[in-house]
């Protein structure tokens, strides 16, 4: 079984590094979090939310590769839709992980927990639109940008949930607008 995922993992470096450098970000901010937090200059809150959110989008990164490689061996599109839904899946049980690991644990929810709670959100809600234009087969011609729009949004904020993951301290400036778009909605 570990012989098998490291022959995925390396086969999926070497073909698509796209999705490794992508979400890189996540095992430093991870890493980051652990050396705050021993040093006492990190909140527990904060380093709850960085592992789980960093183990998802590792997890996420890593099923995904795998997904592709079985639709390029087995020529089958219809299983992206399924990858969708198990996208969608994890982010919401993340954000439930998250919040029962909050409150048993840390007695102080910290802004970044809203933050990236509300990213989670919308990231759920963006697979699980794109899996409905998927799965009904006349919006799959009428909205072809939604791919485009859809591939924009996430590396977006994938890339800004890695900048608050490295830097939490940027949740409390105004910066917060640019790492959360729904920042009006959270603390």
């Amino acid at each position: 079984m570990l012989e098998q995922f490291i022959h995925y993992f390396e086969a999926t470096i070497k073909n698509t590094p796209t999705a490794v450098l992508t979400n890189i970000g996540f095992l430093p901010a991870t890493a980051l979090a652990m050396i705050r937090y021993n040093k006492n200059k990190e909140t527990l809150s904060n380093l709850l939310t960085i592992s789980v959110v960093s183990a998802i989008f590792l997890i996420s990164a890593f099923e995904m590769e795998l997904a592709m490689e079985y639709i390029r061996e087995h020529h089958s599109k219809g299983s992206l839709r399924n990858i969708l839904m198990v996208f969608a899946s994890q982010s919401i049980l993340g954000v439930i992980v998250l919040y029962k690991l909050h409150t048993r644990k840390a007695y102080d929810i910290g802004s970044l927990f809203f933050h990236l709670s509300a990213i989670q959100i919308t990231f759920a809600v963006m697979h699980t639109l794109l899996w409905i234009k998927l799965v009904v087969p006349d919006w799959n011609q009428a909205y072809l940008t939604s791919h485009a729009i859809y591939s924009a949004l996430s590396l977006y904020l994938t890339a800004t949930i890695q900048i608050a993951c490295l830097f939490p301290k940027i949740i409390n400036t105004r910066l917060k607008h640019l790492i959360n778009p729904f920042a009006f909605m959270s603390r």
